[in-house]
């Protein structure tokens, strides 16, 4: 649910009084909640356009709301619609966003000053190295197992941690890895579809990185 046009004006649908639930329904919600609910987003955003196609949607995507029990359509689209709808498929398909805007200034500050580390970079002869361990997981998103591999530069005792949205610790992991490339398999199979956070530390260094399982 979110804020929208409707058959009686401009609602904050989801707050108080009541959460202003008069039934109207808005496609924006259910696409800009892709990468935490990609299967039951998908599934809404089908039956939106399978059912209400002629009247929902036109040149731009989906138009603002509609409420199915009174019959009504909005006229309009809006942009700050169709900007989460994208963005979130987009991020929920590649990652790109979330890596985006994981890589700002302003949110690697605000990581560490909550007692995340992350990733530290430096420049020799203009070449950018990454800090050790260097970590890559694939694929993503993930339908059931997912291949952890990490570069170390010693034997290393590995923790790897998977977190849901809600912060609960769904696997936990614990290695000893030798020097050189490591592939440690993880099963996902059991797991809901949804973002997950993969945490990995070693050496007193912690490394956080999103991924999504999808089926």
């Amino acid at each position: 649910m979110t804020a929208s046009d409707g058959p009686d004006g401009y609602r904050a649908r989801g707050a108080p009084p009541a959460q202003n639930d008069d039934g109207t329904i808005t496609p924006t919600a259910a696409g800009g909640s892709f990468v935490f609910t990609p299967t039951e987003s998908l599934a809404a955003l089908r039956h939106m356009y399978d059912t209400y196609r002629t009247q929902l949607w036109w040149r731009y995507g989906f138009k603002d709301a509609y409420n199915p029990v009174r019959s009504w359509f909005a006229t309009d689209h809006l942009g700050i619609d169709q900007g989460p709808i994208v963005l979130m498929i987009e991020n929920h398909r590649t990652g790109t966003i979330w890596e985006t805007f994981m890589r700002n200034e302003h949110v690697q500050r605000g990581l560490e000053r909550a007692g995340f580390r992350p990733v530290q970079v430096s420049v020799e002869d203009d070449e950018v190295v990454e800090a050790r361990p260097g970590i890559e997981l694939y694929p993503n998103p993930v339908a059931h197992e997912a291949q952890v591999v990490l570069q170390l530069q010693a034997t290393e005792d590995v923790h790897l941690a998977l977190y849901n949205v809600l912060g609960q610790v769904v696997y936990r992991e614990r290695r000893m890895l030798p020097p050189g490339r490591s592939v440690v398999p993880v099963d996902v199979s059991a797991f809901a579809p949804g973002v997950y956070l993969l945490d990995v530390t070693h050496d007193d260094i912690r490394y956080t990185r999103p991924f999504t399982i999808a089926r």
